[in-house]
Protein backbone atom coordinates (compact mmCIF):
# COMPACT_ATOMS: atom_id res chain seq x y z
CA UNK A 1 0.00 0.00 0.00
CA UNK A 2 2.57 2.60 0.88
CA UNK A 3 4.64 2.15 -2.13
CA UNK A 4 1.36 2.74 -3.85
CA UNK A 5 0.80 0.30 -6.35
CA UNK A 6 -2.96 0.19 -6.73
CA UNK A 7 -5.87 2.00 -8.40
CA UNK A 8 -8.13 2.55 -5.44
CA UNK A 9 -8.37 1.33 -2.33
CA UNK A 10 -10.63 1.57 0.79
CA UNK A 11 -9.10 2.56 3.85
CA UNK A 12 -10.27 2.56 7.42
CA UNK A 13 -7.94 4.50 9.22
CA UNK A 14 -7.97 4.66 12.99
CA UNK A 15 -8.89 7.77 14.22
CA UNK A 16 -9.24 6.08 17.47
CA UNK A 17 -5.60 6.02 18.49
CA UNK A 18 -4.70 8.65 20.64
CA UNK A 19 -3.02 11.26 19.16
CA UNK A 20 -1.76 14.76 21.46
CA UNK A 21 -2.67 16.51 18.04
CA UNK A 22 -4.33 16.34 14.83
CA UNK A 23 -1.23 17.85 13.07
CA UNK A 24 0.62 14.66 13.28
CA UNK A 25 -1.99 12.80 11.38
CA UNK A 26 -1.53 16.00 8.99
CA UNK A 27 2.37 15.47 8.94
CA UNK A 28 2.16 11.84 8.54
CA UNK A 29 -0.10 11.10 5.72
CA UNK A 30 -0.08 14.02 3.82
CA UNK A 31 3.35 15.16 3.36
CA UNK A 32 6.03 14.89 0.52
CA UNK A 33 8.25 12.61 3.24
CA UNK A 34 4.85 11.49 5.55
CA UNK A 35 5.72 7.94 7.12
CA UNK A 36 1.57 7.01 6.09
CA UNK A 37 1.08 8.44 2.97
CA UNK A 38 -1.00 6.17 1.22
CA UNK A 39 -2.45 9.10 -0.64
CA UNK A 40 0.78 9.54 -2.23
CA UNK A 41 0.20 13.15 -1.82
CA UNK A 42 3.15 15.65 -2.57
CA UNK A 43 2.79 19.27 -2.37
CA UNK A 44 5.83 21.17 -1.12
CA UNK A 45 2.76 24.63 -0.64
CA UNK A 46 1.05 21.85 1.79
CA UNK A 47 4.29 21.01 3.85
CA UNK A 48 5.28 24.54 4.08
CA UNK A 49 1.78 25.15 5.60
CA UNK A 50 2.17 21.84 7.58
CA UNK A 51 5.28 22.83 8.88
CA UNK A 52 3.97 26.08 9.80
CA UNK A 53 1.33 24.46 11.85
CA UNK A 54 3.81 22.47 13.82
CA UNK A 55 5.57 25.61 14.95
CA UNK A 56 2.67 27.44 15.87
CA UNK A 57 1.09 27.68 19.44
CA UNK A 58 -1.70 30.30 19.15
CA UNK A 59 -5.10 28.33 19.08
CA UNK A 60 -6.76 30.77 16.54
CA UNK A 61 -3.48 30.75 14.09
CA UNK A 62 -3.46 27.11 14.86
CA UNK A 63 -7.24 27.00 13.55
CA UNK A 64 -6.60 28.95 10.68
CA UNK A 65 -3.86 26.77 9.65
CA UNK A 66 -6.04 23.81 10.33
CA UNK A 67 -8.73 25.09 7.84
CA UNK A 68 -6.41 26.34 5.12
CA UNK A 69 -4.81 22.37 5.54
CA UNK A 70 -8.16 21.10 5.57
CA UNK A 71 -8.85 23.26 1.87
CA UNK A 72 -5.46 22.00 0.15
CA UNK A 73 -6.73 18.74 0.86
CA UNK A 74 -10.32 19.43 -0.78
CA UNK A 75 -9.03 21.50 -3.71
CA UNK A 76 -6.48 18.44 -4.46
CA UNK A 77 -8.91 15.74 -3.86
CA UNK A 78 -6.52 14.08 -1.75
CA UNK A 79 -8.77 10.85 -0.92
CA UNK A 80 -12.30 11.15 -0.27
CA UNK A 81 -13.52 10.57 2.98
CA UNK A 82 -16.27 8.60 3.17
CA UNK A 83 -17.69 8.79 6.73
CA UNK A 84 -16.38 10.42 9.58
CA UNK A 85 -17.44 9.74 13.58
CA UNK A 86 -19.41 12.11 15.75
CA UNK A 87 -19.43 10.09 19.01
CA UNK A 88 -19.19 12.70 21.94
CA UNK A 89 -22.22 12.19 24.52
CA UNK A 90 -22.03 14.13 27.75
CA UNK A 91 -24.45 13.74 30.50
CA UNK A 92 -26.18 17.30 31.18
CA UNK A 93 -24.66 18.92 33.59
CA UNK A 94 -21.45 17.26 33.72
CA UNK A 95 -18.20 19.02 34.88
CA UNK A 96 -14.68 18.37 33.75
CA UNK A 97 -15.41 17.48 30.22
CA UNK A 98 -13.69 18.87 27.92
CA UNK A 99 -14.63 17.53 23.68
CA UNK A 100 -12.32 15.79 21.69
CA UNK A 101 -11.60 18.15 18.50
CA UNK A 102 -11.54 14.35 16.81
CA UNK A 103 -15.36 14.18 18.70
CA UNK A 104 -14.78 10.22 19.39
CA UNK A 105 -13.58 10.44 22.82
CA UNK A 106 -15.78 8.56 25.72
CA UNK A 107 -17.75 9.90 28.37
CA UNK A 108 -14.79 9.02 31.17
CA UNK A 109 -16.28 8.23 34.74
CA UNK A 110 -14.23 11.21 36.50
CA UNK A 111 -16.83 13.58 34.66
CA UNK A 112 -19.66 13.80 37.53
CA UNK A 113 -23.00 15.60 37.42
CA UNK A 114 -22.66 19.01 38.91
CA UNK A 115 -24.74 19.75 42.11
Amino acid sequence: MLAGQYDMFLNSRSYLSDFPDAASTLTSDYTCAGSYAIDQYCSPAYDALVDRLNGTVDPAQRRQLFAEAAGMLTADAVGVMLVHPLNTAVLRGATGFTPDPLQIRPVLPQLIPAG
